[in-house]
């Protein structure tokens, strides 16, 4: 068993490219997908949001649009073998307290997001998922 080998690794997905294959990567540390934790983070909804105004979108449609898209980009089989959980807030502080939550040993996430930000930035989730998460934390480059 290699020493990066983990039983349990976070992977937060924002359904960019850069984060899908911090997924690939990640299921090369692990022995059995099961010990994969798929997180995505939704920001709140604004009161002011049309879905909103007309009670056509809630919190609960919302995650349940997430991983309908989830289940499409990962496969049928493969988001059947990890564990995905989809929460609301803000996602630095809410991926390192799943992390903590699960007792991950390991968060692998690309530098770059969904914003295609070309840098590892000053303030990016990247970054402070590093200064603030409790485990080890593999951060991918191109």
């Amino acid at each position: 068993m290699s020493w990066i080998v983990k039983t349990k690794v976070v992977v937060p997905l924002d359904f960019s490219e850069y984060s899908f294959r911090a997924m690939e990567t990640a299921k090369e540390l692990v022995e059995d997908p099961g010990q994969l934790h798929v997180i995505h983070v939704l920001l709140p909804m604004s009161v002011m949001e049309p879905g909103a105004v007309w009670s056509e979108l809630d919190d609960n449609k919302r995650i349940e649009n997430v991983k309908k898209h989830l289940r499409k980009e990962l496969g049928e089989e493969t988001f059947n073998a990890v564990n995905v959980e989809v929460l609301i807030g803000y996602a630095p502080k809410d991926i390192v307290r799943y992390a903590k939550k699960v007792s991950a040993g390991l968060i692998a996430m690309h530098t770059r997001g969904s914003d295609g930000g070309h840098h590892f930035l000053m303030g990016s989730t990247t970054e402070r998922v590093v200064r603030h998460a409790e485990c080890s934390v593999l951060v991918l480059r191109d």
